[in-house]
């Protein structure tokens, strides 16, 4: 492992950690660099802002979240229904602590992080609907995943605030109604795509799942 991979391991670490502790909003630059030990032109040097330090974890988490589906489940259920269960997955594992809750939160907040989430998804999402034939193209995906991420943001910060009542769970699943609706899927199909979703992701330990994710991504190890 190179210096520069080591460096930015250890600041990853104990960004989280800080985040962990005060939260997002409340940890500053000249923090990270003094529990990381190095100077704050070092941190820069590495991550502009501490926003870009959240938004390589968030990669970080959406693509381990993509390789425990793919290492599964890419043999068992396809298409929309592959996509439904990554975002409820996604929500079971995020939604397990207040710590993540709050990590989650924070970062839905942020337009440069949801710009991030929909540039992860089409990605892995667009590769899905090729592999399987699904004919619309990677500008209706798109345009379905700007939208349907743009409602969770608010969604998920109203739900937060008080402003609505909705478990997790109905969040993730209105979310995918969102995207489906928006790439032309007829109703009565949503309604399937997400209870066979929901049926596969009950099966799925709380643990396992939390466990694969830690594992991927090395700052949130202890």
């Amino acid at each position: 492992m190179d210096r520069a991979t080591i460096q930015r391991d250890n600041i990853l670490k104990n960004s989280y950690r800080l985040f962990k502790e005060k939260g997002f909003k409340n940890t500053t630059t000249r923090e990270i660099a003094n529990q990381s030990q190095i100077n704050k032109g070092l941190l820069h040097y590495y991550y502009n802002q501490k926003e870009d330090i959240v938004i390589e974890m968030y990669e970080d988490i959406l693509d381990a979240l993509y390789n425990y589906v793919e290492k599964n489940y890419k043999d068992k259920i396809k298409g929309y229904t592959y996509l439904a269960l990554l975002n409820i997955l996604f929500y079971k594992a995020m939604t397990s602590t207040n710590e993540s809750l709050n990590f989650l939160s924070e970062m839905m907040s942020s337009r440069e992080l949801t710009k991030v989430k929909i540039e992860k998804y089409i990605d892995s999402y667009y590769k899905i609907i090729e592999n399987d034939d699904i004919p619309i193209t990677k500008y209706q995906m798109l345009l379905a995943l700007t939208v349907a991420v743009g409602a969770e943001s608010e969604l998920l910060l109203s739900i937060r605030e008080g402003k609505i009542k909705m478990t997790y769970d109905k969040l993730a699943t209105t979310v995918n109604k969102i995207m489906f609706t928006m790439l032309k899927v007829r109703e009565k199909d949503i309604k399937k795509i997400n209870d066979k979703a929901k049926e596969i992701a009950d099966t799925v330990e709380l643990k396992e799942i939390t466990s694969f994710l830690i594992e991927s991504c090395k700052w949130a190890r202890d």
